[in-house]
């Protein structure tokens, strides 16, 4: 009898009548001379998400922020269409999210939420303009005696699409993907940064992007790094995505990487090993041929090379992705908002696993499931019990947050 991890032994007439037993997908099973027959095999599970709430938003919700304010519990904040009554933030209070405030927002794209010192805030991604016929994205301070969040800062911004908060060297930076000026794809995105002085947000840095759509800081040892996901450029989606490092006060160019219509970038690690994944959208060219079904790419940083290099694609069909190592049950809640016809709104969440503990370095991404849903702007909170990377429909994304904290 043959016991092996995943890959199959030879079966030839020499092996005929002999058994494999596979440890990895738990099966057995017997060679007829030529070919593994399955004589058991346990069925793959693709129940590891449950509906937890149904949470009716104020219209179709583009992105949702997570977070938790001391003494003041957890939070969520929705980015909603409509600008009346706006998007919403909601509690967590008796085992569910309530509504807990409205803010007139314009198309809001996304949420972020961030602290400086005691100071608590969240800047909302604006994609339309105002009722003044001001393209702005707005800057709320939680506000301890109201316990709301209030107006801080407007800064202009043109169909901003994502926010990003991070600090280096102490210092607190914000910086904003700018997608389009008019039609005009090609345009600067801005880095804020923190002046204690003015306790404003100051122009640092502009870099020039192509439709931008988000922005993802990491570090690796004591480098900060900032890649920027490029969607179009006016003419294709076929356009370089760039990877920035910080040096000498400034974000310089590190690695320009090709993407098609790239919406999200996620940076995740497993040991010592760091990965950075592109998400793919959609393939564009000037003949107006389009296809969804694309790659979207896993990189991994070569430290030798002192470069992301392809370690994987994953065909997806215009998808986000998001990272969660979970060592513990975690709350995913999902954007909803294509509608694909009349009052109905589809959105589909592809797990993608990472082999079990045991495999060894280089094993494959595996698919675990799919959940699919049909119903006007709904958010779906679910529980996961798997490291998994998960993506939605673009252009939304997911967000977590930890369910230990829910109880």
């Amino acid at each position: 009898m043959h016991v092996t991890f995943g890959s199959a032994p030879p079966c030839t007439k020499t092996e005929a009548g002999q058994l494999w037993f596979d440890m990895l997908r738990r099966g057995l099973h017997l060679c007829d001379g030529r070919d593994w027959i399955t004589m058991l095999q346990v069925k793959e599970r693709l129940d590891y998400i449950e509906d937890y709430q149904d949470l009716y938003t104020n219209s179709e919700t583009l992105d949702m922020e997570i977070f938790e304010i001391p003494s003041n519990g957890l939070f969520m904040a929705t980015a909603n269409k409509k600008p009346h009554p706006g998007s919403g933030i909601y509690k967590w209070k008796n085992g569910r999210f309530e509504s807990y405030q409205n803010i007139t927002t314009h198309q809001a794209q996304a949420w972020k939420y961030f602290t400086i010192g005691e100071k608590i805030f969240l800047a909302v991604a604006n994609f339309e303009k105002n009722e003044q016929n001001q393209e702005v994205s707005v800057i709320y301070k939680w506000n301890r005696r109201k316990l709301k969040f209030v107006l801080y800062q407007t800064i202009t911004t043109h169909n901003a699409r994502d926010w990003e908060a991070f600090q280096i060297e102490q210092e607190t930076f914000l910086a904003v993907a700018n997608h389009r000026q008019g039609d005009n794809h090609n345009i600067d995105s801005v880095i804020y940064k923190w002046n204690p002085e003015t306790t404003l947000f100051e122009v640092n840095q502009t870099i020039s992007t192509s439709g931008a759509y988000d922005w993802e800081f990491f570090t690796i040892g004591p480098y900060s790094f900032l890649v920027i996901a490029n969607t179009f450029n006016g003419v294709s989606t076929r356009i370089y995505s760039c990877i920035y490092i910080w040096l000498g006060g400034m974000f310089r160019l590190f690695q320009s990487i090709l993407t098609f219509g790239a919406t999200d970038w996620e940076v995740f690690q497993i040991g010592q090993r760091v990965f950075l994944a592109v998400a793919n959208s959609q393939n564009y060219d000037q003949q107006g041929v389009s296809s969804y079904a694309i790659n979207s790419t896993i990189y991994e940083m070569n430290i030798t090379a002192q470069i992301f290099v392809k370690f994987q694609d994953i065909e997806t069909y215009r998808e986000n992705i998001h990272y969660s190592s979970l060592q513990r049950p975690l709350v995913v809640p999902m954007a909803s908002s294509r509608a694909v016809h009349k009052n109905s709104i589809v959105h589909d969440a592809l797990l993608v696993f990472w082999g079990p503990p045991c495999c060894k370095e280089g094993s494959t991404w595996q698919l675990g499931g799919i959940g699919r849903d049909k119903r006007p702007a709904i958010l779906h909170i679910t529980f996961i019990q798997r490291m998994a990377i998960d993506t939605s429909n673009s252009p939304h994304r997911w967000r977590s947050g930890s369910a230990a904290a829910l109880k």
